[in-house]
């Protein structure tokens, strides 16, 4: 087993009870990662892009209303026969509804099928994210596993050295050693000394590694069984494994995912100078309190075809 010497960065973790392996080291740095829960975040947020464009593709309803204090004011002659001057200050009262629905818009098309991109690019950057704290959790944990050994052979060296050195030191004393080799046995174990220190200093940092994928400080971790063996891969040639690669690996469906929306994007801009229609429906009231063709009430009620060409 790996033992943890405890730390500023530990203080700051919660502290897991016990030996771990690999499996729990896991699953805590999927539960607490915040780069991968930032790309689930994102993934469910790229949902929602989804409905929202393709709800721009149902009928659009609007309410409006309005209330006005208006003074009407008109001084001029009729065809040269009628002079008339007139002013009136009156309310006026308008309301009613407009519904609209796309029949044919290129942008709003694009649009959709960009979403539909969108929610497929967020959801492969989040396997991509998990595929890579995955493979950086186990990369810490094996490498945890390693320094500690070497940590444990430097200590072993060293004392061994020491030792030596001690003996040495002692033959010098009864006139059975040479001052050089007493030297060179001082110098090894020093040496010795600093490797140590150095593997302590690895351990450090490996603890610290595993500790900001996780959030936890593991003061205990299991070491692989000792009958444990590694196979090949199967199948054993690189060309399928590359070809695999080419078709299946994330990263590379994320970049395919990008280079698509941006050719719906510019798609979008494109279709963005055709023509547009829509079914516009629309009724309204008007109360005029007054004005200079006298006090009335309208309504009025139409439908339609609507055709728009950007210039």
């Amino acid at each position: 087993a790996v033992v943890a010497a405890p730390g500023a960065g530990a203080q700051a973790s919660e502290t897991v009870a016990g030996p771990v392996n690999l499996l729990q080291v896991i699953n805590d740095a999927l539960l607490s990662s915040p780069q991968l829960q930032s790309a689930r975040a994102e993934s469910a947020a790229a949902k929602q892009l989804l409905p929202e464009t393709r709800a721009r593709l149902y009928p659009q309803l609007s309410l409006f209303g309005t209330a006005d204090w208006v003074r009407d004011s008109v001084e001029g002659d009729y065809y040269g026969l009628v002079n008339f001057d007139r002013s009136d200050t009156y309310p006026r009262f308008a309301y009613g509804a407009t519904l609209r629905q796309s029949v044919y818009s290129g942008p709003l098309r694009s649009a959709l099928d960009q979403s539909e991109q969108r929610v497929a690019r967020a959801k492969a950057e989040a396997e991509r994210k998990q595929e890579a704290l995955l493979l950086n959790v186990a990369d810490a944990y094996f490498a945890l596993l390693a320094v500690k050994d070497r940590e444990r052979i430097a200590g072993i060296k060293l004392r061994t050295l020491r030792q030596h050195a001690e003996q040495v030191a002692g033959r010098a004393a009864a006139g059975l050693a040479l001052d050089a080799e007493l030297k060179t046995a001082q110098a090894g174990a020093e040496l010795a000394s600093a490797e140590q220190l150095s593997a302590q200093t690895q351990v450090e940092a490996a603890f610290a590694l595993l500790e900001s994928l996780t959030g936890k400080a593991y003061p205990e971790l299991l070491p692989l069984a000792a009958n444990a063996s590694l196979k090949r891969p199967q199948p054993d040639e690189m060309s399928v494994w590359t070809e695999r690669a080419a078709q299946q690996n994330l990263g590379v469906a994320v970049r395919v995912l990008e280079l698509e929306i941006a050719k719906l994007e510019a798609e979008r801009l494109r279709r963005g100078r055709w023509p547009q229609l829509d079914l516009v429906g629309s009724v309204y009231e008007i109360d005029n309190g007054g004005g200079i063709s006298g006090q009335r009430d309208e309504s009025d009620q139409r439908i339609g075809l609507a055709a728009t060409l950007p210039l």
